[in-house]
């Protein structure tokens, strides 16, 4: 289940809103949370060319590892369902972020109000953020498509659409619910056991419960992981480094090269669900505790270890040069 924010548009912004709708003018205007409010940011972007052409200027308004939400102006002859909202949750964005950003998506199109948008369209690569691939999109939703949404995946490898009353909702990955175990499993997970294992069920089209446990060591737990099927593995990794005890989230993607083709693309698209699905339960991902591998042979505890702690290089300090008359002590004399 999503959860909304209840973030409000701050006033500076339904106004700028407003006007870009009623005089125009205006391709795409920059949303940011900043204070607890929804601002925009800069100044709106002027309309120049076509919804195509315009669409260049999106790449230096998409920070890296800074999430924001993009107003957008169709060319249409509507006022209603005229614009798009983008969503960009880039990769190695902070974890609180991407929460806060994908729980507030809906309250913002909600509190502008919802009939003026046509699209919500989400992505976390530039790649995605194309107008090719916005288009893509776009055509591919509104085609009738005779395949289930697994089928659709393996197929195109492009987004699953989610109906929102009048409008459509572009999402990158397959929304694959999770069964009642698999909630109940990461709910408890930390408490009453501190390793939950789940896989994918391409006939139900949903996430299930494989196991979980107490495992004791990183090698208990490579056994444990499969080496001819997929799985996502969430581990409470307690460990001692540099004279420190740590205890991390670790959340492993395992796709064996023994996996079926079919298998290795659902569960490359489902992952980011999975993911989002734990830290919806409280489950805060590390920094560099998102785990890909193919062999569990392959790694070790070094590998986990390395990851989490990466060697920091050393700079040396050079000392700052003296100017003339200092660092020598004053001669004073007695009256």
């Amino acid at each position: 289940m999503t959860h909304t924010s209840r973030i409000p548009v701050a006033d500076e912004l339904e106004n700028s809103f407003a006007k870009a709708r009623t005089e125009g003018g205006i391709r795409f205007i920059k949303v940011l949370i900043d204070n607890e409010q929804l601002v925009s940011s800069g100044r709106p972007q002027p309309q120049s060319g076509t919804q195509k052409e315009d669409w260049v200027h999106l790449s230096s308004a998409l920070e890296p590892k800074k999430p924001c939400y993009v107003l957008y102006k169709l060319d249409s002859n509507s006022e209603a369902t005229q614009w798009v909202l983008l969503s960009w949750v880039p990769d190695g964005s902070p974890v609180k972020d991407r929460m806060m950003y994908a729980s507030t998506r809906d309250a913002l199109k909600k509190q502008l109000g919802l009939t003026y948008f046509a699209d919500t369209y989400h992505g976390s690569e530039k790649s995605e953020f194309t107008y090719e691939a916005y288009s893509a999109a776009r055509d591919k939703a509104a085609a009738p498509a005779p395949y289930t949404a697994a089928e659709v995946q393996f197929k195109n490898e492009t987004s699953a659409e989610i109906d929102h009353g009048t409008a459509r909702e572009y999402v990158h990955s397959v929304k694959f619910p999770l069964s009642e175990a698999a909630k109940s499993a990461l709910s408890g997970y930390g408490s009453s056991h501190n390793m939950v294992q789940l896989s994918v069920d391409p006939v139900k089209e949903t996430i299930e419960l494989v196991n979980k446990k107490d495992v004791s060591s990183i090698d208990n737990l490579l056994a444990e992981i499969p080496e001819t099927e997929p799985r996502y593995t969430f581990y409470k990794y307690d460990h001692e480094h540099e004279g420190e005890r740590f205890e991390s989230n670790l959340f492993i993607y395992s796709c064996p090269p023994k996996s079926q083709i079919k298998l290795k693309m659902l569960y490359s698209t489902v992952k980011s669900v999975v993911s989002a699905a734990a830290e919806e339960t409280g489950i805060l991902i590390e920094k560099n505790g998102k785990v890909e591998m193919t062999d569990p042979e392959d790694f070790s505890v070094s590998d986990i270890n390395s990851n989490l702690h990466p060697v920091q290089e050393k700079v040396e300090k050079f000392a700052r040069p003296m100017r003339p008359g200092r660092g020598k002590p004053r001669m004073t004399r007695g009256k």
